[in-house]
């Protein structure tokens, strides 16, 4: 399932830390594309206060990802992060 059309998103971002699943931020953004979907990640992983080297990478991987699906398993591969994208319509 690719997400490169105009759609309405769940999206959470989270970490485990001490055992225990930390949720940084759940929300939905609705009618939007790849671009205004990294725009709207990118802002809310800079008001996370925890991992920071792990947060510049993630940054990194979000700016330059080519799909939604490309994005998500890289930072849940590579970083402390977890991401969980759903298309709701």
């Amino acid at each position: 399932m690719v997400f490169t059309e105009i759609g309405t998103y769940s999206v959470e971002l989270f970490a485990h830390m001490n055992g225990v699943k930390k949720v940084f931020n759940r929300y939905i953004i609705e009618d939007t594309d790849l671009d205004h979907f990294k725009i709207s990640l990118l802002k809310r992983l800079g008001n996370v206060h925890h991992f920071e080297k792990e947060k510049a990478r993630a940054k990194e991987i979000v700016y330059t990802a080519k799909s939604v699906e490309e994005m998500v398993e890289l930072v849940n591969i590579e970083t402390s992060f977890g991401l969980t994208v759903r298309r709701l319509r």
